[in-house]
């Protein structure tokens, strides 16, 4: 006697998106020790990262014979990202180098002049958010004075204004310049400035940097690509346009 065939599963048909036109976010992966990938420290792609062993040699003679012995550190080891390059240093299981912070990374057309006062106010803001400030406070300064070609704050940020300056980072540039004259005219160092302040100054400086630095890179990229004979031509139909206007 045979036996009979269970019924097939119960099948409906329903409409759904594919997913193709979802927003992606960019992922933030905690480093974590021995993990195969995670957001790196250094540049703040989330990366493969590959480990690399620490080992000392060390070179014994007995009975007249050279012995060398290796041995494997336990509570050392390297990561090394695949994305930058660059290496981390583990200790007890712990990231000491570069130290872990929760500060974003700094924009990578940041002029390299400005780049240590970002790094070290990243490295010491959790501790000192105070002098983590001063030194952001430095850094907007000296990079929209360098954007602009300015000797001073003011003339930068009205330099800035006549170029298109969004009226977010304006309001932010003027709150920086009202409170240094305010700590300045008191005859301190610092203000009272807390995480959240210093978490704003991070993030409106990389802001400046997007906005004078990479999107001008870019646009003058996209402008490049196109044939020369052809900008040429729309060049000298613009400015026949402007001498009629």
């Amino acid at each position: 006697m045979s036996t009979p065939i269970p019924p097939g599963p119960k099948k409906e048909t329903t409409t759904g998106s594919s997913g193709l036109r979802t927003t992606s976010t960019l992922r933030a992966v905690h480093p974590k020790y021995r993990a195969p990938f995670f957001t790196c420290p250094h540049c703040g792609v989330a990366s493969t990262q590959w480990w690399i062993d620490l080992y000392r040699i060390e070179t014994t003679v007995k009975d007249g014979r050279r012995t060398e012995v290796s041995t494997k550190f336990d509570d050392l080891a390297l990561s090394r990202c695949q994305a930058c390059d660059g290496r981390a240093l583990w200790f007890e299981k712990q990231l000491v180098h570069p130290e872990d912070n929760d500060a974003p990374p700094v924009s990578p057309d940041m002029p390299a002049e400005l780049r240590r006062d970002y790094e070290e106010a990243a490295a010491i803001f959790s501790k000192s958010p105070r002098a983590a400030a001063a030194l952001l406070r430095m850094c907007v300064e000296g990079l929209i004075k360098k954007v602009t070609e300015k000797d001073s704050f003011d003339k930068a940020i009205t330099a800035l204004q006549a170029r298109g300056l969004p009226s977010q980072i304006q309001l932010a540039l003027d709150v920086i310049r009202q409170n240094g004259n305010e700590v300045l005219h008191a005859g301190q160092l610092y203000g009272e400035d807390d995480e959240a302040t210093v978490a704003m100054l991070f993030k409106l400086v990389n802001s400046v940097v997007t906005w004078s630095i990479t999107e001008q890179r870019q646009l003058q990229e996209l402008y490049e690509q196109i044939p020369e004979a052809k900008r040429k031509h729309l060049e000298d139909r613009r400015a026949k346009d402007a001498a009629k206007g």
